[in-house]
């Protein structure tokens, strides 16, 4: 896994992000080093690495590192939007990179 986030849910679950070219998530048990539950795949476009999170107004947000079509396309940052800390996520698209 390369670059790990948590994120506290409003129900007092905290949940676990992660991946290598794959995203995973798993919810945390309380003592923040075990898993409470199963390792789910996130579906995620372009995804490599980093994913960060993060609540405002209502809605979940995801930024994170990825990559374009082309085999060295590298050094983009794109975002997605979800209902729910576990999703149905829905890509938002490229922030910033390489054209």
């Amino acid at each position: 896994m390369i670059d790990p986030t948590a994120f506290a849910a409003d129900d007092g679950t905290v949940w676990l992000y992660g991946g290598n070219s794959v995203l995973y998530a798993a919810p945390l048990a309380e003592d923040m080093i075990s898993l409470a539950g199963e390792i789910r795949r996130v579906p995620m476009p372009h995804f490599v690495e980093g994913p960060w999170l993060f609540k405002r107004e209502g809605h979940y947000y995801r930024a994170y590192a990825g990559r374009g079509a082309a085999e060295y396309d590298w050094e983009r940052i794109y975002c997605a939007t979800a209902p729910s800390v576990t999703g149905p996520w829905t890509f938002g698209g490229k922030i910033m990179g390489i054209a």
